[in-house]
């Protein structure tokens, strides 16, 4: 497995880097369809969920809240590393139209 060093993840396979974000085999738009939304409480529990499963970041640190589908992240990280991939793990949940992430190292 492959370590990008743009993102700070290990990858099962390749990615084309577009900026700070990557993407697999699923386009931008994979998943939209006219009607389709989520709550803010669905986004949230994704986003707890994907911080807690992932292994590079202290979800215990981290506190989230969705509004609209805003995406506010608070507390501390213990490197501007773990600080990138809490706000990857945020933006990979479907239904995010934007992530602010005021993550404090500590």
């Amino acid at each position: 497995m492959p370590f990008c060093p743009t993102c700070w993840h290990w990858h099962e396979y390749s990615h084309w880097h577009a900026g700070h974000r990557h993407y697999g085999y699923y386009g931008p738009y994979s998943g939209t369809y006219p009607g389709a939304t989520r709550t803010d409480d669905e986004i949230e529990r994704d986003i707890r969920d994907s911080l807690f499963w992932d292994s590079w970041v202290d979800a215990t640190n981290v506190r989230v809240e969705v509004e609209n589908g805003v995406v506010t992240l608070t507390g501390t990280a213990h490197s501007s590393a773990e600080k990138k991939v809490a706000e990857d793990d945020a933006w990979d949940v479907p239904g995010v139209v934007d992530v602010r992430n005021e993550l404090r190292i500590k």
